[in-house]
């Protein structure tokens, strides 16, 4: 009885993760924003991951995100663009470990070009 158990619930677990990876493909196909491309500014990325663009842009700041602030933007201070790659990598493995250190500075990762 337990080997039927472990089997069906690995067919159940295999027919919801195909139904899933659907759905999720054709969200993607009806919202622009959460199609997969080379860039994503910090709006795209809280709007697929459920979370306010602050918390985005604080987790860029914290390098809990890597991303490269450009040189224009809002407010004249710039603005963050995450890679895809990256994106991926936080809905993989979430968020990198927070640093310790300080001197780190956004300014570091800006680049002058879109």
């Amino acid at each position: 009885m337990n080997a039927e158990l472990e089997r069906a619930i690995r067919e159940l677990r295999s027919f919801v993760g195909s139904r899933l990876a659907r759905v999720e493909a054709a969200l993607r196909e009806l919202d622009p924003s959460l199609r997969d491309r080379q860039w994503y500014s910090v709006k795209d990325v809280a709007r697929r991951l459920g979370k306010t663009e602050y918390t985005v842009r604080e987790w860029c700041r914290q390098r809990r995100l890597l991303a490269e602030k450009l040189d224009f933007g809002r407010g004249g201070q710039g603005e963050w663009r995450i890679g895809h790659d990256e994106l991926l990598r936080l809905e993989r493995e979430g968020l990198r470990p927070a640093e310790t250190s300080q001197s780190t500075s956004p300014q570091t990762n800006r680049r002058t070009e879109p």
